[in-house]
């Protein structure tokens, strides 16, 4: 999940210039926590994790554009056939779901807890820039 996490992080910056345009005026204690984050973010884009996040987003694509169930007027879910086959396509793609999740999870080597001190790193690095005890880097 953290390399989901990170994943969509960076898809939520945008690519390597939007990233330079967001820290751009930002001091230099801030670039480099950036750059640090981002530097475990790229090794973690390694081939192997790069064809399970695609399929994973496809999974989600999908499990978005899913049908829902018909539903009787008192809520319940009737097992019809149509019922019956949106159950066993939103249970197949829960299952594609997890098989791409624990690849990921087995394959990888992070280290949650140091991604977490480096989004502290970041954040603090940022809140003492803002309050002007950088200077003018």
């Amino acid at each position: 999940m953290a390399i989901r996490a990170l994943h969509e992080s960076r898809a939520t910056l945008g690519d390597e210039d939007s990233i330079a345009e967001l820290v751009a005026y930002a001091a230099d204690p801030v670039r480099q926590a950036v750059g640090a984050l981002l530097a475990e973010v790229n090794e973690q884009w390694r081939w192997l994790h790069f064809v399970w996040l695609i399929q994973l987003k496809d999974i989600e694509e999908k499990l978005a554009t899913q049908p829902e169930p018909e539903r009787q007027e008192s809520g319940a879910i009737p097992m019809t056939p149509t019922n019956l086959e949106i159950f066993a396509q939103w249970q197949s793609l829960r299952r594609a779901e997890l098989q791409a999740l624990d690849k990921i999870g087995n394959q990888s080597n992070l280290d949650v807890d140091q991604v977490i001190g480096l989004c502290d790193k970041v954040i603090e690095a940022a809140r003492e820039d803002l309050r002007g005890r950088y200077g003018n880097d």
